[in-house]
């Protein structure tokens, strides 16, 4: 049959990214620091660049290759090594792979030491090509305690939850710090983690250490960028974070990328 998408396409203009977006697909993601793995849903992007000579590229062919690598353990390395696959399989010089999805993690109480699962969100993105890279995106909330609210009120002191975003981004062959590691790096960051349980003693634990660790949220991204500024092979990183504000009509942001 006629292969119409790779006809000529009659074009001054290269595209830099064609393919699907918005594809969910299964995964069994795993953590290539601690080789834990869970089995979850992700949202897929999947990319390659098209030279101005070819018309298209063939669709269909992403779905096929996920499907073959879908039922197998993928953690970042993984996906960069699939994101090469795609670009050799679509005769392209480079290939741009997502997946968001779900991590959970058994956090115990501070106190009680009740444990439940706690819900987060991590993103794996692979380029290959001549800007080759993998980056990992980890999502978390936190809790974070207003210290302008702590210093002019005789008691209590505003809190707000907080939605902290951080983006590692590595060379191909660098070793990948965990995903938990990672998290917990944010959480430390901000006045307190949160907690999936809180027993009453665990509620007072929480409430009294977030009062002793009061952050604006420019001080939650700059101890977070701190942080990562010591984790090894990182070629880069960018650290968000956003206070859902519980006085104000708006809410707050700050963010850093470094370089």
């Amino acid at each position: 049959m006629i292969d119409v998408q790779a006809s000529s396409g009659a074009s001054k203009f290269a595209i830099e990214s064609v393919g699907i977006t918005s594809l969910t697909y299964p995964i069994i993601a795993g953590d290539a620091a601690t080789g834990e793995q869970q089995s979850t849903v992700a949202n897929w992007q999947l990319g390659v660049d098209l030279e101005a000579s070819r018309r298209g590229t063939h669709m269909s062919r992403f779905i096929t290759a996920l499907d073959e690598i879908a039922a197998k353990p993928l953690d970042i390395d993984g996906v960069y090594r699939f994101a090469s696959d795609i670009s050799a399989l679509l005769h392209a010089n480079s290939a741009q792979v997502s997946a968001s999805f779900r991590w959970f993690r058994r956090v115990a109480a501070p106190v009680s030491g009740r444990s439940a699962l706690l819900e987060s969100e991590v993103v794996f993105t692979a380029v290959s090509g001549e800007k080759a890279r993998k980056s990992v995106t980890i999502k978390v909330a936190a809790k974070s305690l207003c210290p302008c609210s702590k210093a002019v009120s005789e008691r209590g002191a505003h809190n707000q939850r907080s939605e902290l975003k951080l983006t590692v981004h590595l060379a191909p062959e660098a070793k990948a710090p965990g995903i938990n590691e990672l998290l917990g790096l944010l959480e430390r960051s901000a006045s307190s983690p949160v907690y999936p349980v809180l027993k009453r003693e665990d509620e007072k634990f929480v409430t009294e250490a977030a009062y002793d660790q009061p952050v604006f949220v420019e001080d939650i991204v700059r101890a977070a960028a701190e942080q990562a500024s010591n984790l090894k092979q990182l070629k880069g990183f960018e650290v968000e974070a956003v206070n859902r504000e519980s006085i104000h009509a708006h809410d707050c942001y700050a963010r850093i990328s470094f370089p």
